[in-house]
């Protein structure tokens, strides 16, 4: 069952202009933040980041993962991972991985375009694909990879309030890591990172520098 939150903060931008920008988002030119030298050491991989309409209100869709899995137990993360030989591109990884942890017919999702491929320090290279999906409640979880599915109305990421950033050291640098609670959830580690780039995108913000985004 899926957790839902829902915001009547604005912060100042209208439900309409957020759609709007979530949109151009197939216009917006996607970068690479993984360093050349690194790249050649990256497994390949790929999330969806699906976003809904629900009363013409934008709303962004997580899993938190399930307790059982080997590795990131429990931490909230958009659906994906890493691509497989059958996959023919990194797009089909998306979608194979959104269909099986949430049982998602890849011929109901409309791509909207490609974000910025972001390195993780589990070993990949991740490409994430920006989606508009069907509204919850989603056909079927696989309850050995989702525990929960969230709903967030995205106007509330936009919140400052609900975001903090501390520094990692990695690779004998330090990082930025971001993280946005609500209530009892906590979206960090790579999924933190592409949320914080995603609401940079829709405050009309430039990027931040390049840097890992942990995860």
């Amino acid at each position: 069952m899926g957790h839902r939150d829902k915001s009547t903060d604005t912060a100042g931008v209208s439900p309409a202009i957020l759609w709007q920008r979530i949109e151009a988002m197939a216009h917006r030119p996607a970068s690479s933040l993984v360093p050349p030298d690194l790249a050649p050491l990256l497994r390949p991989a790929a999330v969806l980041i699906p976003f809904y309409l629900e009363e013409d209100r934008p709303y962004l869709l997580f899993t938190k993962r399930s307790q059982n899995l080997p590795t990131h137990r429990g931490e909230i993360s958009f659906p994906g991972g890493g691509r497989r030989e059958g996959d023919p591109d990194l797009l089909a990884t998306a979608l194979r991985e959104t269909r099986e942890e949430l049982g998602i017919d890849p011929a109901t999702v409309r791509v909207i375009g490609l974000f910025d491929e972001v390195p993780s320090i589990a070993g990949y290279r991740v490409t994430p694909y920006v989606a508009h999906i069907p509204p919850p409640p989603v056909p079927a979880i696989d309850p050995s990879e989702v525990e929960e599915v969230i709903e967030v109305e995205v106007v509330r990421l936009l919140d400052e309030r609900i975001h903090r950033v501390e520094r990692w050291k990695r690779f004998g640098q330090e990082f930025p890591i971001h993280f946005f609670s609500y209530d009892r959830h906590l979206i960090w580690g790579l999924t933190g990172g592409l949320v914080h780039r995603l609401v940079g995108w829709l405050k009309g913000q430039q990027p931040e520098v390049p840097g890992t985004t942990g995860g």
